[in-house]
Order: C-alpha cells, then sequence, then structure tokens
C-alpha cells in the first residue's frame, strides 16, 4: 500500500500517525517525531526514505555484505589457531584457499554450530571441519548434519574415527587409497597419525546407491570413481528417494474405510463437488486425508480462494494425482492450471479422471532431475511463466531440509502480488502431544501394522528433512513481506505468504475457519509485526554518503573556516552540527541555525529560500563528514566577507592573505638596455603574446575579423553599435581558441573610434599571419591601457621593498641599480650614495662595535658571489647593508620555471576559458597569483588533471619536498619502502602498481611520483633536492595495467646482495 494511503489525519486534515505496510501504527514513525520536536511534516519526509529501493537495498547489503566478510574471516582465523594449537589433532585439516572459504561465505556454505565450523563447497564437497569450544560436546556430529542441511553430498579424509562418524550420518566408502608419505600433511607424524588410507565418501543414507568399495592408486582416479555416484546421490536429495513409496499409495488404497471430514465445510458447493469428482480416480489423497486430519477439506477451501481470487495462474507443487488443479481449472475456464509431479503412477491416476482442457499435469521434479532404475528421464520443471498462486502440500519434507533454497525458487515462479499456500509437516513445541491425538484420528482407518510400516518405510526418513516450524515462519518472512498461518492441525500447519497484504487478507477470508479438535492452539505461529528500521538507521542512511569534497567545495570549505574563526575542519563540521542537526537529522531551522552563531541573518534567508541552496549544503555537510581534516592558517582580525553565498551557505571570504592594493610590493624590470624602471602591466605583452599564441588555422576568428575589417561601412559602424558589439565578442571568443586574449574589446566599441579599432583588428590579422607579436603588442596594450605600474601581490614591512623576478644577479642589483637582496624576489631600494668609510661607521655605531672590530669581521668571512668581476669595496659595503638590514648572507637565485611553450598555450587556453582566479600567464608561463598559502591550496585544487600529467616538469607551485628529499638522501631508511608490485624501466624510473605513497624506497634507492596512469605510478629516482624529471613517453606503457606478470612485490627485508647494491649505487664515494 502507498504511503498516502497510511498516512492517518486528525479532524482538523493534519498529519495524526501514519500505518505500517501491515496495518500496525508505525513506531519509527512516532520516533521521529519525538526525535525531530514534533515536527510530523518533516518526521513524514525522513519516514518516507525508508520506502525507497535505494534504502531497502542498503538495509540487506548491510544485513548481508558484513556477515559474509566476517564469517569467512572468522572461519580462517579459528582454523589457523586451532592448527597452530593442535597440530597433531588437525594435521589432517587442510585451510582452504580464501577463495573457497569467500565463495562458501557468500552463499551460506559455512557451518558454524555447537562449537565447531565446516565448509560445502559449490560441488557439494565437504571439507575443513574443525572445532574451536573444547567444551562442547557432539561437535562433530552436528556440523556434519549442518553441512548435509547445506547440500553435503560427499568427502574424503583419512581412515579413522571420522570415518565412522560420516557412515553414522549417512554415509558410504566409495574408494580407498593407500597412504602415501610423498603427500603426507605438513604437520603429520608416523608415530603418532600412523598411515591410514585416505577414504572417498557419498552420501546414500538408505542405501539406494549400487556401490562397490574399491581401492586406486591414483587420487584423481579414486576420486573420479567416488563422483560418479554424486549426481545420484543428489537426485536421492532431490525426492527420488521416495518413488517406491508414493508409487504404491498411488496403485492401490492403504484403507477401505470412508474417510469422515472433520472440519466443518460446505460440501456440496460446486467446487466441493469437482474436487471429489478429479480426486475419486486416485488412492493418494484418500489415504492422506486419513492420515492427517483435515487435509482433504483444507485442500477444498484453497480451491475455493483460489477460485474467489479470480486469479489467472495456479502452479501446485507435488500436485500427486492432480485433483487440486483439475478442480480449479474446472470452475474457471480462464485459469491456467499447472500441476508437478516426478512420479508415474500419479500420472496414471490424474489420466484416469475426467479431462480438464486448462490443467496440465508435468512429470517433472521441483529443484532437482534424476533416472529412474528403467531408464525414464524426470527433468527438473523449468519455466519463464509466472503464477498468481503457487501451493505445495507435503512437498518440501519428502524432498530434503533446504528451505531456504525452496521458498526462494518458489518466489522466483511467482508475479508481485501472488500468494504462496505452503502445508507442512513440522517439529514444533508440542511435538509429541500433538503425535499422539494425530495417531488418534489415523487408527480410525488404519491398522497398527500399517501404521508401523508406515512410519518405517517414511517417516522415519522423512523426520530428518521436517524443520522446526518458528524456522520456516521465518524463512517465509524472509521473503515476504506478509506470512500468516491459515491452517493448524497439531504438528501440521499451513501459511500464507506474499508481498501483498491485501491479496493475503482476502484469501485468508475466503479459506475460511480450518480450526478443529486437532489443532495446537498453544503452538499458533501468530502473524508479527512488521520489523521496522530503527530511527538510527534512518538517520544513518540520511547522512550516509561516500563522498568526499569535491575541490569546488573544499575551496568554499576554508572560507567557512576563516568566517567561522576556527582553525580546521573538525571545529567548522562541529559549529555546522550545532546549526543543522537534530539528533543527526539535518533539518534547516531559522531560530537553531541562528542561535548556533554559525550562520548571520542573510545566510539562514538566503538558505532558506531556496530549496536548491538547502540541498547543496546538506550535501557539502556530508561530505565535509566523510574527508580528512583540512587546516587553514590566516589572521582572524581580518576576515572581509563578500555577498557571495558558498556550497556551505556561508559568505564567501576574501582571501585576508592578499595584500591590498595599496599594500603591494612595486614591481621592478631591467630594460634591454639594463636600465631599471617600474613594471607596467604591458611591460612583457609582447613575450606573452608570442608564447601563448597556437599558431593553428582558426577560419572563424580570421572570417570575423575580415567581415568586421571589410564590411562595415563608417555609417553602419555609427548607427549599429550594438550588432559591432555582438561581432567582436565572437571574434573575442574565437580568440580564445587560438590563445589570444582580447580581453574587454566588445566595450571599446563604445568608447574607440571605428578607424582605432580596424587597426587593431588588422594588425591582430597579421600577428595571427606571421605569429610574431612585436608590432601587435604596443597597439594591444594601448587598446587596454596596459601602462599602470604593476604591484605584486605579496606583503613586506618596509615602504622601500621592491618586486623583481629578472635574471639578474645579486651584485648587479646592488652596484647598478641600488637594490639590496632581501629574498628571492624582493629588494630593498637604497639611496646608493654611501661610501665604504661612511657605511662602516654607520654599522659600528648600530650595532656599538668597534669599526676595526667590524671591518675585522667582515675581511675574515666575506661574502661569496658568482659574478666573474667584482669590486671588493663594492662587495664590502653589500655585505655591511645586508648586515644593518638583517638580511640572509646567502640566498638563492630564482629559479624561473622552465615551461615548455606548448604547456604554457594549454594552461592559457584553459585559464582564458576557466576564468581561474588562483593563476596567471607571465612572461615565464603559468604562475600562481599570490605565493601565500591559501591561494597556494587552492591553486592545487583547482589545476585541470591534463595539466597536472602531462607536465609533471613544470614547476608552477613552489616545490615543497625539497627538505625531504634531501633528508632522504642523506637518511634513506627514512622513506617507507615501497609496498606495491613494481618494474624498472630505465635505471632512473620505476613502474609500481597500486601505491600510494609519494616517495618509495626501493633496492636500487629512493624514487618519487610523477606521474599516474590508471592502478601505475611512474617514479623517478631521487639524486638531489630537485624533483625527479624523465623525457620518457608514458603513453607507451598502458599496457602495465594489464600485465601482473611483468612486475616483481615487493619484499619486507633487502637480501645481502640488495643492501650491498644500495650501498655501491648510493652511499659510496668515489
Amino acid at each position: 500500500m502507498a504511503l498516502q494511503c497510511r498516512v492517518v489525519l486528525n479532524e482538523n486534515n493534519e498529519i495524526d500517525y501514519v500505518e505500517t505496510e501491515d496495518g500496525q501504527r508505525s513506531q519509527l514513525f512516532d520516533g521521529l517525531v519525538e526525535t525531530l520536536g514534533g515536527d510530523k511534516n518533516s518526521a513524514l519526509g525522513f519516514y518516507a526514505l525508508t520506502e525507497s529501493e535505494d534504502f531497502k537495498t542498503a538495509q540487506k547489503a548491510k544485513k548481508t555484505e558484513s556477515p559474509t566478510y566476517s564469517i569467512a574471516k572468522v572461519y580462517k582465523d579459528r582454523l589457523t589457531k586451532e592448527k597452530q594449537n593442535n597440530p597433531s589433532q588437525y594435521w589432517s585439516v587442510d585451510i582452504p584457499s580464501d577463495e573457497v572459504i569467500e565463495d562458501a561465505a557468500r552463499n551460506g556454505r559455512i557451518v558454524d554450530v555447537n562449537g565447531g565450523m565446516g565448509i560445502v563447497t559449490e560441488d557439494g564437497n565437504m571439507i575443513g571441519m574443525f572445532k574451536y569450544d573444547k567444551n562442547a560436546k557432539n561437535t562433530a556430529q552436528a556440523v556434519q548434519e549442518a553441512r548435509i542441511q547445506k547440500g553435503g553430498v560427499k568427502l574424503d579424509n583419512y581412515d579413522g574415527y571420522l570415518t565412522k562418524l560420516y557412515q553414522k550420518n549417512g554415509f558410504r566408502v566409495a574408494a580407498r587409497l593407500p597412504f602415501n608419505k610423498e603427500f603426507a600433511p605438513e604437520d603429520w607424524s608416523e608415530e603418532v597419525n600412523g598411515t591410514p588410507d585416505v577414504v572417498f565418501m557419498v552420501y546414500d543414507p538408505q542405501n539406494k546407491l549400487k556401490i562397490e568399495e574399491k581401492i586406486f592408486e591414483d587420487y584423481d582416479e579414486a576420486s573420479n570413481y567416488r563422483n560418479s555416484f554424486v549426481e545420484e546421490a543428489k537426485a536421492l536429495k532431490s525426492g527420488k528417494q521416495n518413488t517406491e513409496f508414493f508409487e504404491g499409495k498411488a496403485k492401490e488404497a492403504s484403507s477401505k474405510i470412508p474417510y469422515t471430514p472433520v472440519l466443518k465445510v460446505d460440501q456440496t458447493t460446486p467446487v466441493a463437488k469437482a474436487y471429489s469428482l478429479y480426486t475419486a480416480g486416485g488412492n493418494f489423497t484418500g489415504h492422506i486425508s486419513k492420515m492427517i486430519a483435515g487435509f482433504q477439506e483444507k485442500q477444498k477451501q484453497v480451491a475455493e480462494a483460489i477460485v474467489k481470487g479470480g486469479f489467472k495462474n495456479f502452479l501446485d507443487l507435488g500436485t500427486s494425482e492432480g485433483g487440486m488443479i483439475k478442480t480449479v481449472a474446472s470452475q474457471d475456464r480462464g485459469i491456467k492450471a499447472v500441476g508437478i509431479d516426478p512420479n508415474r503412477e500419479m500420472q496414471k491416476n490424474f489420466n484416469s479422471t475426467p479431462e480438464v482442457k486448462n490443467a496440465e499435469f508435468r512429470l517433472e521434479a521441483f529443484q532437482g532431475s534424476w533416472t529412474e532404475n528403467d531408464g525414464t528421464k524426470i527433468k527438473e520443471f523449468k519455466t519463464n511463466q509466472k503464477f498468481d498462486v503457487v501451493n505445495e502440500d507435503f512437498m518440501f519434507q519428502f524432498v530434503n531440509n533446504n528451505r531456504e533454497k525452496q521458498v526462494k525458487g518458489v518466489k522466483e515462479l511467482m508475479t508481485p502480488e501472488g500468494i504462496f499456500v505452503t502445508s507442512e509437516k513440522f517439529h514444533t513445541a508440542n511435538e509429541a502431544a500433538n503425535e499422539l491425538k494425530k495417531y488418534d484420528h489415523q487408527r480410525k482407518y488404519f491398522s497398527p501394522d500399517q501404521l508401523t510400516e508406515d512410519k518405517q518405510t517414511i517417516v522415519s526418513g522423512m523426520a530428518d528433512d521436517m524443520v522446526n516450524d518458528v524456522e520456516y515462519f521465518n524463512i517465509l518472512k524472509k521473503n515476504f513481506k506478509f506470512v500468516e498461518e491459515f491452517w493448524n492441525a497439531g504438528n501440521f500447519k499451513g501459511y500464507l505468504a506474499s508481498d501483498s497484504l491485501e491479496v493475503l487478507k482476502e484469501f485468508k477470508n475466503n479459506v475460511g475457519d480450518l480450526t478443529s479438535e486437532f489443532t495446537d492452539e498453544t503452538s499458533l505461529t501468530k502473524p508479527r509485526p512488521l520489523v521496522e528500521p530503527s530511527v538510527e538507521e534512518v538517520v544513518q542512511y540520511a547522512n550516509a554518503t561516500e563522498e568526499e569534497l569535491t575541490p569546488e567545495q573544499t575551496i568554499d570549505l576554508q572560507d567557512v573556516i576563516m568566517s567561522l574563526s576556527v582553525n580546521n575542519s573538525k571545529e567548522a563540521e562541529k559549529k555546522l552540527k550545532e546549526a543543522l542537526e537534530t539528533k543527526g537529522f539535518i533539518r534547516f531551522n531559522k531560530k537553531q541555525m541562528l542561535n548556533s552563531g554559525a550562520f548571520n541573518k542573510y545566510e539562514v534567508k538566503q538558505i532558506l529560500n531556496s530549496k536548491e541552496k538547502q540541498d547543496q549544503v546538506e550535501q557539502s555537510y556530508r561530505a565535509l563528514k566523510n574527508s580528512p581534516t583540512i587546516e587553514v592558517e590566516y589572521p582572524k582580525d581580518e576576515v572581509n566577507r563578500e555577498s557571495k553565498i558558498n556550497s556551505f551557505g556561508k559568505q564567501s571570504v576574501i582571501n585576508p592573505l592578499l595584500p591590498t592594493e595599496t599594500e603591494g610590493v612595486e614591481t621592478k624590470t631591467v630594460t634591454k638596455e639594463g636600465v631599471l624602471e617600474n613594471k607596467t602591466t604591458g611591460t612583457d605583452t609582447e613575450v606573452i603574446l608570442n608564447n601563448t599564441y597556437i599558431g593553428e588555422e582558426n577560419v572563424k576568428l580570421s572570417e570575423n575579423l575580415f567581415f568586421i575589417t571589410k564590411t562595415f561601412s563608417p555609417v553602419v559602424w555609427e548607427n549599429k553599435k550594438d550588432a559591432i558589439f555582438k561581432v567582436v565578442k565572437q571574434i573575442k571568443d574565437y580568440a580564445k581558441d587560438s590563445g589570444i586574449d582580447l580581453k574587454n574589446i566588445e566595450e571599446k566599441v563604445y568608447t574607440k573610434s571605428r578607424e582605432e579599432i580596424i587597426n587593431f583588428f588588422e594588425s591582430l590579422e597579421d600577428f595571427l599571419q606571421k605569429g610574431d607579436a612585436t608590432e601587435f603588442a604596443p597597439l594591444y596594450n594601448e587598446m587596454f591601457e596596459l601602462n599602470k605600474p604593476v604591484k605584486e601581490s605579496i606583503r613586506t614591512d618596509n615602504k622601500f621593498d621592491v618586486y623583481m623576478d629578472e635574471d639578474v644577479s645579486e651584485y648587479e642589483a646592488f652596484t647598478k641599480h641600488n637594490l639590496v637582496k632581501k629574498s628571492p624576489t624582493v629588494y630593498r631600494k637604497i639611496k646608493g650614495d654611501l661610501s665604504l668609510d661612511e657605511a662602516y661607521s654607520i654599522i659600528s655605531q648600530n650595532e656599538n662595535i668597534s669599526g676595526e672590530q667590524l671591518r675585522k669581521e667582515i675581511k675574515e668571512n666575506p661574502l661569496e658571489v658568482s659574478d666573474y668581476e667584482v669590486d671588493v669595496e663594492e662587495l664590502e659595503k653589500m655585505q655591511l647593508y645586508k648586515r644593518y638590514f638583517n638580511f640572509p648572507r646567502n640566498i638563492p637565485a630564482i629559479k624561473t620555471a622552465n615551461q615548455k611553450k606548448s604547456f604554457i598555450r594549454k594552461a592559457n587556453k584553459w585559464l582564458l576559458k576557466s576564468g581561474n582566479p588562483y593563476y596567471k600567464i607571465t612572461k615565464n608561463g603559468l604562475e600562481l597569483v599570490s605565493q601565500d598559502e591559501i591561494t597556494r591550496s587552492r591553486a592545487e585544487l583547482t589545476l585541470p588533471e591534463y595539466l597536472k600529467q602531462e607536465e609533471k616538469e613544470e614547476v608552477i607551485v613552489e616545490d615543497l619536498n625539497k627538505e625531504r628529499r634531501l633528508e632522504a638522501l642523506v637518511n634513506p631508511s627514512s622513506v617507507q619502502k615501497v609496498k606495491g608490485e613494481f618494474l624498472y624501466l630505465e635505471p632512473e624510473v620505476v613502474a609500481i602498481k597500486n601505491e600510494v605513497e609519494s616517495m618509495v624506497r626501493t633496492p636500487r634507492g629512493v624514487f618519487e611520483y610523477m606521474y599516474g596512469q590508471g592502478n601505475v605510478g611512474f617514479y623517478g629516482k631521487v639524486t638531489s633536492e630537485e624533483r625527479p624529471l624523465s623525457d620518457m613517453n608514458y603513453k607507451q606503457y598502458t599496457y602495465l595495467e594489464n600485465s601482473p606478470e611483468l612486475f616483481q612485490k615487493a619484499k619486507n627485508y633487502y637480501s645481502k646482495a640488495e643492501l650491498d647494491e644500495i650501498n655501491k649505487d648510493n652511499f659510496e664515494c668515489s
């Protein structure tokens, strides 16, 4: 029943409560209402989650997947422990492979009973039995019985105690193999264990198989001989074992005394009369009616319910003489009734009663097949047809005791709203008393000798294949939503099972009351209320996600951390939890959000006014809970917000580590003539244009340039500015494909003259043809007014500091341009008019040291520079300035990224298309707009994978691994050994599978990750503080992903030879 049909409203037409599918008041809904502070609308929303297929699938997975892994691990751990602790006892028990154990676990073929465990393989082989509870008794017997129930049909073992035990369980020895010391188990001891034969056994509890025990010299021959009986043995567990009994009962009546009904049912209805007609030609139905009190009346009433229910497809399993299918089919010619039974005498009786064309008898077996002694083949019943009603009367108990498989097989034959009618004899709580009452009924029709014969020939064997009534009820509940007992005659019970409560209720009502003097009121299996998931399970499902934060969400999270004035994502999560969660549920409650302090009024309003924003916030918050902790270092007193609301519902934050326009550092450049001057926004235009231009044919750009320069007359240009605007904007978009940034060129239509724009575009055309921006660059700068001084986005503590990334030596910067080096890119401007003596005088006074002592220190410890020619006095003066400003003595020269043009062009095109705010294109290539920690972390998150992988050698972000490489060179043991499988490709390149570390140690030294391809990483050898590089074409190694045989496994140790090689390659001095 749909959820909306189960919501009960009060007199005010508001939600009162919700009913479960079986008509009970939902405890889950009431629990959700209480959890959510009385909010029934929100509670209904969360309750609706439990109706989804995703939720149901997740619940099933939780119940099946975890135990599967758990029981497989428990089995292996326990067996391993027992073999280690008791090698003399378990010398003959092998530990199965992980594959075999996991397969058995997945398919429910590991038994754990009475302190012992064992496995049944897919082909019915019983292996790996052991006892783990020393105090348990009769463990082997219990495990063996459980394995037989799971389909165990064969085994082999060393002859001795176990052989006798297995024989008690119905196994027979088919073959023997003399003991062979060559193949003896590792823990075998001749003195303790002797030299027993290996015996090969097969299940044959009733000695039906024609086995001649043989001795073999070859294991496979012995096994094959035993296996030749397996199919026949399986057939005996599929119903064949009782063929003779049923044939005998079908051939002649076992009692001449007429049956007297024990239930008060109307015997004059058309269905009742038809039942009498179509069972009159047989003997078996009469026999069962006299053996089981009320069976005949029960069958008639079930037939009544099938006819009244208007069902169209009816299947009767174990139909015996087919009275049920003919009865039902005769009452409604629109019903197709199929009955299956593997007994030929039953088929003869079916054919002896009047024909009903829409009733079909099929000589087939349910979940089994075999060949009779006369060669008749009994096939397994298979069909693509689905049935509205499936009936089964006492068939399962005469086949085997695998009710899980039998019920599952029935469910697969049914329509979605079909009903299963099943009757069996059970082991019950009052089994003995019910049996005595049953004999009171049977003695009316049978002599004591007849009852004894029945018990000896069939009942004693059937007991092994009967199950407990509660166990069967639970199996039905596992496969069907609704199950109810509808008939009870002591140890004989009938159940109705369906996924439709309406169908089940109507069917039971049409069957009517089947209570009799034989009903055991104390053992009624009452319908149990539907087990609902808990509030905690709903919370867990509502918050479940495997997704971690995306790069965009991670950037937003940094803003959240700064906005909330916390240090890391865990602290931010705690604040957001106070604002968004109510006992585990995510809710958007205005009062709660404001009281938490995590959101301000503006943010709350934006979130509550948009369902889309609420979904976004919920998704981001869940991903946060599933992601590693991140830290953000920032000045907490300098956080300023923007109006934009991010994916967490918080206002975006202006990066507090970026300087303002007034804080930026003045940038200097050295001209070709060697003159130091202020750098402007257009200084590097020519270099950048030449580096970024993609010299491929761009037809659309060329066509539009021709169109704009040759088509529009001055009049059109003056009167159709908007049209011109659109064409120019198109040119701008097409230019991006060629790597050219035309900035806001479309706006120049309104501010520049026609001649200026046409002249600009004609120069652009010329640039496109020549690929040289010498003439185009000045026009470009003029058009976009690129003449403003550049200020670098770094902070400094002195207004005289300047930024310069030119390839100028420190000595040259000082002597020619009056700059004292402070860091690789920052210099301090000085007047440069002090003499050396004046410099010494100022420093000695400042440090309160004598001039003589100062000169001595400077001369004893002079600065070293790489310049070819130097003036000693100028060098001394530079050293004094650095000492005065407290600057580092030795500062490394700036190393600009040696980026290839192909990479720069790809990166530039990406920047033009994406508008990424963390990178810029300079004369050196792709660089960060700022070197602060926040910008750098965001840049790393947003750089496309293809740029990261294709050009690993492009040093865009400051290399943070230098110190680690130096440490690795000095102390290789500080680096973890390689864990994945690896393959050396070149002397200094190794491919490693499934490795998570960025730096690993192999027998040939320390290697660092360079490139990834699927599950294979390519690592370069660390030989210096610089990142390892390689010119190799990684794409030629795509085959490695699927070539495991080429790799060698990592060892947990190094051999002496490997250690010698490591020492020789890395630590010996020449």
